[in-house]
């Protein structure tokens, strides 16, 4: 039978035994393994960060249901809880119970609670509708609006009519009754009073 050359290595050489030997290895196996976790802990937070979305972040903070507040770029803040995400605009009920349709364009930012865990943005919408959609499903109750406009004190309230592809009709408050035709370009803000 040939000899087969001792590995010192392995630890048995200096009255270490096979055991001290395991648990050495045991020891660095878990070391090199929480070493790994931690390699695909970050690359799966980059992977999430790098997917996210406006839209996924605030379908995140719906899911939370814990107030944000929201700055628009009429320079109005609000606060309140995400209801609802569409393609392209956030419904908010704020603190005072009044719903606001805001743009996702009109959105300045979208403040958490201190001390909320990060937002990423890997989520889903929760209402696969435009703008202009919610707009017009809400027309057919003519509900009475107060819609702030793209700049500083521009705001216009009366009853919501009629939304088309790019237009709203707008009856205004007031003894004539005119209706107002208003580009939803224009719109930062539609809020229920």
């Amino acid at each position: 039978m040939a000899d087969v050359p001792f590995d010192s290595s392995l630890g048995f050489s200096g009255g270490r035994s096979l055991e001290d030997a395991l648990l050495r290895w045991t020891a660095d196996a878990r070391v090199d393994e929480r070493a790994q976790e931690r390699v695909r802990e970050r690359w799966l937070r980059q992977q999430t960060e790098e997917d996210a979305t406006f839209a996924g972040a605030l379908v995140d903070l719906a899911e939370r249901g814990r107030p944000v507040g929201i700055l628009t770029v009429a320079g109005r803040q609000h606060r309140g809880a995400v209801s609802a995400v569409g393609a392209d605009f956030v419904l908010m009920r704020t603190l005072q119970d009044h719903d606001i349709l805001v743009p996702f364009d009109a959105v300045s930012y979208v403040r958490p609670q201190a001390g909320e865990a990060a937002t990423f943005g890997d989520r889903t919408l929760t209402i696969d509708i435009l703008f202009t959609e919610a707009l017009h499903q809400l027309s057919a109750d003519r509900p009475r609006v107060l819609i702030i406009f793209r700049g500083p004190n521009q705001s216009v309230a009366g009853t919501l009519r009629s939304v088309g592809r790019d237009l709203l009709n707008l009856g205004l408050d007031g003894p004539d009754r005119a209706v107002a035709a208003i580009p939803v370009a224009s719109i930062a803000e539609v809020a229920s009073t």
